[in-house]
């Protein structure tokens, strides 16, 4: 397993607008200086979100909690960055992200992955009396639930 060093800093090369503040953010373009993976994640967070950050960590096999805490961008955490260099959605491109969630099969472990997405991982574990460790798609409950905490999530019982 790799392992950060926690005083991480990267340094990402822009070329900035210096007409104002507000529009600095805005005519920024952002050229990594160099192949880590920390500087991939910023562009990534800056380019397409914090989600799109932590899938890129995940699929290097690292803790996104850990990562995002021991690396900052330019001197920004990395929720700052993404913030401050982020191209921001429109309203009807949020809710037009929704995603549905189908049971592969009726257990109640399955029933628990998709309650805990609308009601809350400790609700759905009370409801079900399910104290247990539980694997919804290869994550570990609390990340699958984390997956989706931003997104508009319909639950269905079957595929229509």
């Amino acid at each position: 397993m790799k392992l950060l060093s926690s005083a991480s800093t990267l340094v990402i090369a822009t070329t900035l607008s210096f007409a104002s503040a507000s529009v600095m953010a805005k005519n920024v373009v952002l050229k990594p200086t160099d192949q880590k993976l920390a500087t991939e994640v910023c562009i990534a967070a800056a380019d397409e979100g914090l989600i799109a950050a932590r899938a890129l960590v995940r699929a290097n096999k690292l803790n996104f909690s850990t990562f995002k805490a021991t690396v900052s961008c330019n001197g920004l955490s990395l929720r700052e960055f993404a913030e401050t260099y982020g191209k921001k959605q429109s309203e009807t491109e949020m809710t037009a992200s929704r995603i549905k969630l189908v049971p592969k099969n009726e257990n109640v472990e399955s029933q628990l992955c998709l309650d805990a997405v609308t009601m809350g991982e400790q609700a759905a574990r009370e409801k079900y009396s399910i104290d247990a460790p539980v694997i919804c798609n290869n994550r570990e409950l609390g990340d699958f639930v984390r997956n989706f905490s931003s997104q508009t999530v319909l639950v269905s019982n079957t595929e229509d």
